[in-house]
């Protein structure tokens, strides 16, 4: 039983989270065969789930509710709308991102991955957010540089993945890398990391901060 695996656990010193099912899809428009009701029947698991979880004072994210409810809202508007694959059971790579998505915002995962702002006028770190950034200096080409050790890494976005970015929030609720560079005279700014030329922004785009996340050509995102 769920209780009695949850608190071996516990009495084991583990860190106990329980994790409703991902969802059956009974509603979605597709060749497959169906069988209606069964992710009503998950629905009653999540809340055993639940229930258990508050029982046993674990914690709980819950799956199943957040992507039924998006599924539903979507396929209102296109019956052939699914996050699971063909089969209606295995979740497609957009429903594993949602269920990536769902479990990082139920385990509290910031939004912020790192934020970097310098001061190029003053040659100053004005903040730094999940990163260490050493002193901005200018080198005898007018070179501005500094050096900045995030504590994370964007989540990348690619062929997989991208469909998901695209149909809900996943860049801003949980994958902000940001720069923002301010006291730049007017012009263009190549942006090199280690070496890698990423691409050109305006003084007035880095001012106002540049989401580096969204650019698959850093070195973090390789």
């Amino acid at each position: 039983r769920l209780e009695t695996l949850t608190k071996r656990l516990r009495a084991d010193g583990v860190q106990v989270v329980l994790v409703s099912p991902s969802m059956f899809d009974d509603g979605a428009d597709l060749p497959s065969a169906n069988l209606p009701g069964c992710n009503a029947a998950l629905d009653r698991c999540a809340r055993i789930v639940r229930e258990t979880a508050s029982t046993e004072g674990s914690s709980f994210v819950d799956v199943h509710g957040p992507m039924t409810a998006f599924t539903v809202d979507r396929q209102s508007h296109d019956p052939s709308f699914s996050l699971i694959g063909g089969d209606r059971i295995h979740p497609s790579a957009t429903g594993h991102l949602f269920i990536t998505k769902a479990l990082l915002r139920g385990l509290g995962a910031p939004a912020v991955v790192s934020s970097v702002s310098i001061d190029a006028d003053k040659l100053a770190v004005v903040s730094a957010e999940n990163a260490e950034v050493g002193t901005p200096v200018r080198d005898r080409q007018g070179t501005l540089r500094f050096v900045v050790h995030a504590r994370s890494l964007p989540f990348p976005v690619t062929s997989d993945t991208a469909p998901g970015f695209a149909l809900f929030d996943f860049a801003d609720a949980l994958n902000r890398e940001s720069l923002q560079i301010t006291g730049l005279r007017p012009g263009a700014y190549m942006l090199s990391i280690d070496g890698t030329a990423v691409r050109s922004f305006t003084a007035d785009e880095l001012a106002a901060g540049v989401r580096l996340d969204r650019e698959n050509s850093t070195p973090q995102h390789r």
